[in-house]
C-alpha cells in the first residue's frame, strides 16, 4: 500500500473516532420529558409490608439530547424506593437521555406509620436546564392484626378474632393443640407469600350472607384478584376436631384446606356456604376424615376441586364442583374418590371408604370425564352414592345403582364461565331436578343457597350450591 493511502486511512479512522468519543454537548435547553403515567397509584396495602414493585417510563421525544439536573424524590421519606436506569438510589444527578430515547424509573413502597386508614404521597422531581417536571406517586395503606409464626404472636392459644381491622399471617401460623379460634362475621385474613394455616386445635370461623369470612393471599394488587399461588392454604392436622367453616371465601392458594384423620365420631369438618376457588393444586383435600359439606361451591383448581382419600366418612348436599381450570393443562378430574395407600415397604394398606353421600350437586367441568375412583378391590371398603346429581362421567364408570336419578355426561351451562359465575343457565337442566326430602332432613341449613335465595319456593330444590332466581320485569 502507498505512503500516501496509509496517512489517509490513519486520519480518517481518527477523526472517526474522535467523533464517536466526543461527549454530547449540545442539549435541548427548551425540550420537555413525556411520561407513561402522570401519577403512578399503589393500590390498598399493609403496613410494614412492602407492596409490588410499579413502574413507569421516561421519553426524551426531542431530536437533541436533554439533560437532566437531578432526578429525586420531593419529600425524600424512607417509604418510597427508588430504582433509576437499573441504579437502586433516590436521587441521580447529571443524566442526560438521548434523543428519542427512553428510561425505566422503578418504583416500591412500605407503609410504616400506625394509623389504621392513611394515605401516602410524595413525588418523583425532573429538574433539567429551564423548569421542572414531576410525577405523583400515591398509595392508600391499612393498618393489621400482624400474625407471625416467628414470634409467639403466632402461636394461637383459644381466643376470638374479630372485624376491627384485618389479620395478616406472616411465616405462617399454628393454633395450639385443644385450643380454639374463634373468626367472627366480616373478618379478612390475609397471608404473606408461602405463609399457612395451620390447626391442631378447633377453627370456628362463622360468617354470614353478609358478612363472609375471607381467606386469601396478602397482594392487593388488581393483578392478583384472580391470581392462584399466593399462600399456602388452611390445614387442619391429624387430631384437629370440631372444626366449623360457614360463609366463607377460601381463595388463591396453592392448596385451599387439607383435612386430615378424624379425632373422634363428630365431623372433623363442617364446612357450609362457603366458596374455595383458585388453587393451584386442589380445593379441598380429606385424608380419612369425616366431613358434612352443604351449599359450598370448589372452583378452578389446577388439579382437582375436591379430593377424597385414604377413606374416610363423608356427606355432601346441594355442592357444585366446576374446574375451568384456565392456566395450563388439567389431567385430573374434579372429584377423586380413593381408599387406599402404599407405605415404605411398598405394601398396600387399605383405608375404607365408609361413606361418600353426594346428593344434588354438580360435578362438571372442562374436561370429558371429571369423576375419578382409585379402589382397592375389597369388599365393603368403598362406598360411594350420588343422587339427584349432574355429573360429568364417561358412562362406563358409575352404574345406575350408584348414581341414583342422576343426570350423567348432559349437555350443561353455568352462567358465564369466563366471569367464574356458576350458577345455573336460563335452561339448565339441573333447575327443579333435585331431591326435596333431602330438605327436610336439614332444614336451617339447606332451606337457602349459597346467595341465601330460599331454595324451596317452588317445592323442588334445584340441583347445585346456586338456586336459579328467575328476574320478572
Amino acid at each position: 500500500m502507498k505512503p500516501f493511502k496509509i496517512v489517509l486511512i490513519i486520519s480518517l479512522s481518527f477523526l472517526f473516532l474522535n467523533a464517536c468519543l466526543k461527549p454530547e454537548s449540545n442539549f435541548s435547553e427548551d425540550g420537555k420529558l413525556s411520561f407513561s403515567v402522570d401519577t403512578l397509584s399503589f393500590d390498598t396495602i399493609f403496613v410494614g409490608i412492602g407492596t409490588t414493585t410499579l413502574n413507569f417510563k421516561v421519553y426524551n421525544d426531542n431530536n437533541l439530547p436533554i439533560k437532566i439536573n437531578e432526578i429525586y424524590l420531593a419529600e425524600n421519606a424512607d417509604n418510597f424506593r427508588l430504582n433509576i436506569d437499573g441504579n437502586a438510589e433516590n436521587q441521580v444527578s447529571d443524566y442526560i437521555l438521548a434523543a428519542n430515547d427512553s428510561l425505566f424509573i422503578f418504583v416500591e413502597l412500605t407503609i410504616n406509620t400506625e394509623l389504621d386508614q392513611l394515605l401516602e404521597q410524595d413525588s418523583i422531581v425532573f429538574e433539567l436546564e429551564n423548569h421542572s417536571q414531576d410525577i405523583d406517586l400515591i398509595a392508600f395503606g391499612q393498618n393489621v392484626h400482624l400474625i407471625n409464626g416467628n414470634d409467639s404472636s403466632g402461636y394461637i392459644n383459644t381466643q376470638t378474632w374479630t372485624a376491627d381491622k384485618p389479620y395478616l399471617i406472616y411465616n405462617s401460623m399454628l393454633v395450639e393443640e385443644n385450643q380454639v379460634l374463634n373468626i367472627e362475621a366480616g373478618t379478612q385474613i390475609y397471608f404473606h407469600h408461602d405463609s399457612r394455616m395451620y390447626v391442631l386445635g378447633s377453627l370456628i370461623a362463622k360468617g354470614t350472607v353478609d358478612e363472609p369470612i375471607l381467606f386469601t393471599g396478602d397482594r392487593l394488587e388488581e393483578w392478583y384478584d384472580e391470581a392462584p399461588g399466593q399462600w399456602r392454604g388452611i390445614w387442619l392436622m391429624a387430631g384437629s376436631k370440631n372444626n366449623w367453616i360457614e360463609w366463607a371465601e377460601i381463595r388463591n392458594g396453592i392448596e385451599g384446606l387439607i383435612v386430615d384423620t378424624l379425632a373422634n365420631e363428630n365431623p372433623t369438618l363442617t364446612l357450609l356456604n362457603t366458596k374455595i376457588e383458585n388453587m393451584n393444586s386442589f380445593g379441598l383435600l380429606a385424608r380419612g376424615a369425616k366431613i358434612f359439606a352443604a351449599n359450598n361451591l370448589f372452583a378452578n383448581c389446577g388439579q382437582i376441586t375436591v379430593g377424597l382419600i385414604l377413606g374416610g366418612n363423608y356427606e355432601f348436599y346441594h355442592c357444585t364442583m366446576a374446574n375451568y381450570w384456565p392456566f395450563f393443562p388439567r389431567p385430573t378430574p374434579a372429584l377423586y374418590l380413593n381408599n387406599y395407600y402404599g407405605d415404605e415397604n411398598n405394601n398396600i394398606q387399605i383405608r375404607p371408604l365408609i361413606k361418600a353421600q353426594f346428593t344434588n350437586c354438580i360435578i362438571y367441568g372442562g374436561l370429558e370425564n371429571e369423576l375419578g375412583f382409585d379402589s382397592f378391590p375389597i369388599e365393603n371398603a368403598f362406598n360411594y352414592q350420588f343422587e339427584n346429581c349432574v355429573i360429568r362421567v364417561d358412562k362406563d364408570e358409575i352404574t345406575s345403582l350408584n348414581a341414583l336419578n342422576s343426570l350423567i355426561n348432559p349437555s350443561f351451562q353455568f352462567k358465564n364461565i369466563s366471569e367464574a359465575n356458576y350458577e345455573l343457565d336460563t335452561l339448565s337442566i339441573a333447575k327443579d331436578a333435585g331431591n326435596k326430602d333431602i330438605l327436610t332432613q336439614f332444614p336451617f341449613i339447606l332451606n337457602t343457597d349459597l346467595n341465601g335465595n330460599t331454595r324451596n319456593s317452588e317445592n323442588i330444590p334445584d340441583i347445585g350450591a346456586y338456586e336459579r332466581v328467575d328476574i320478572i320485569l
